[in-house]
C-alpha cells in the first residue's frame, strides 16, 4: 500500500505552533506521531515523504528515523537539503528525488513535489493527482487556489492527523480542511 505525508518537521521546536498547542513539547509531538506511524504502516508499505521530515538543524537523524516502518521514499523539501550529504540521513530512504512520478496500485498517476505546482506532467489525464507539502495550514489564498484543481492534495502532517495517509485519506482530509478552515 502507498502512503503519503509531508512537513512532519520532527525536532523543530517552532513547529509546535502549527499543532495548535496539542503537545507540551517537541518530543511529545514526535512520540505521538511515531506511535501513530508504527501502528498504521507495515514493513511492506511504501511511504512517500513529500519533504521536510526533520528540522534542518537536527544533528542525529537516527534518533527520529531509526525503526520507522515501511519503505521510505523522500521527495526533497527545503529542510531536507542540509541532510542530503549525510549518509546517516540518506541511508533510511529507498529513493530520494526532487520530483517523483509514480503509478499507484490502482494505476493512478501521482506527481509529487514538496512545493505546490500549478502545472505538472500528466495533469490533464484522468486519474492524475499532484501531492505536495510546504504550505502547512497558512495561506488561505494559496490553499483555495490549489483546491480549485480538485486533484492537488496537501500531504502536510497537520492536515492529515500527523500520520501517513492513503490517497483516499488525503482526498477526504483535504476536503475537510478546505470546508472547515478555509471556506469560513
Amino acid at each position: 500500500m502507498n502512503y503519503y505525508i509531508s512537513d512532519t518537521h520532527w525536532g523543530q521546536k517552532s513547529f509546535l505552533k502549527e499543532t495548535g498547542s496539542l503537545f507540551p513539547d517537541i518530543m511529545s509531538y514526535y512520540q505521538y506521531a511515531r506511535e501513530k506511524w508504527l501502528g498504521k504502516i507495515k514493513k511492506t508499505d511504501n511511504v512517500y515523504i513529500v519533504g521536510d521530515i526533520l528540522s534542518k538543524n537536527v544533528k542525529n537523524p537516527a534518533r527520529y528515523l531509526e525503526g520507522l516502518t515501511g519503505r521510505l521514499h523522500l521527495v526533497v523539501g527545503n529542510n531536507d537539503v542540509r541532510h542530503l550529504e549525510n549518509p546517516e540521513f540518506t541511508r533510511y530512504f529507498a529513493s530520494i528525488d526532487q520530483v517523483l512520478n509514480i503509478r499507484d496500485e490502482q494505476g493512478r498517476i501521482i506527481v509529487m513535489c514538496h512545493y505546490p505546482m500549478i502545472c505538472w506532467e500528466h495533469k490533464n489525464l484522468p486519474n492524475c493527482y499532484h501531492i505536495y507539502g510546504h504550505m502547512h495550514t497558512f495561506g488561505a489564498k494559496e490553499h483555495t487556489h490549489m483546491n480549485e484543481y480538485g486533484i492537488a492534495l496537501n500531504a502536510g502532517s497537520m492536515i492529515n492527523g500527523y500520520v501517513p495517509c492513503t490517497l483516499e485519506e488525503l482526498i477526504a482530509n483535504n476536503s475537510s480542511f478546505f470546508t472547515n478552515h478555509l471556506k469560513k
